[in-house]
């Protein structure tokens, strides 16, 4: 007997992947139903770039966070032996730096997605139904 629906999965690369073996029988069943391999594969990559966003949206709201807080509040002062003509590091938002971030996460969150659908997409239907 595998985990129970109580064990939760961890996030990042491992995430898909443990996935696939909490689905196995799941995955056999959509296969016996007519589902092609290809459409579980998709549906495991759906899931890892869903995980991405997810990241996506908790980072950014974090690093909005940040960043107005260190504008308004100057959390990290400068330190040093010289006289700056500012007290606090100053940080600014970016579209550009968001714009890469998104592109970096979601090309990560694909690639760690696709070797787990490619496996979940080769799994005998027949064995995994019968077991």
């Amino acid at each position: 007997p595998g985990p129970g629906p109580e064990r939760s999965r961890s996030p990042g690369p491992a995430g898909p992947a443990s996935l696939v073996i909490e689905k196995r029988k799941d995955i056999g069943i959509l296969r016996a139903m007519g589902a092609t391999s290809k459409t579980v594969r998709n549906i495991f990559l759906l899931e890892g770039l869903m995980q991405g966003v997810l990241g996506l949206v908790i980072g950014f709201t974090l690093a909005t966070a940040m960043v107005l807080a260190q504008q308004k509040f100057g959390l990290i002062p400068l330190t040093g032996s010289g006289t700056f003509i500012i007290q606090y590091y100053p940080v600014a938002l970016k579209w550009g730096d968001f714009v890469l971030v998104t592109a970096l996460v979601l090309g990560i969150a694909a690639l760690a997605s696709w070797l787990p659908a490619s496996r979940a997409a080769k799994q005998d239907h027949l064995a995994v139904v019968k077991e």
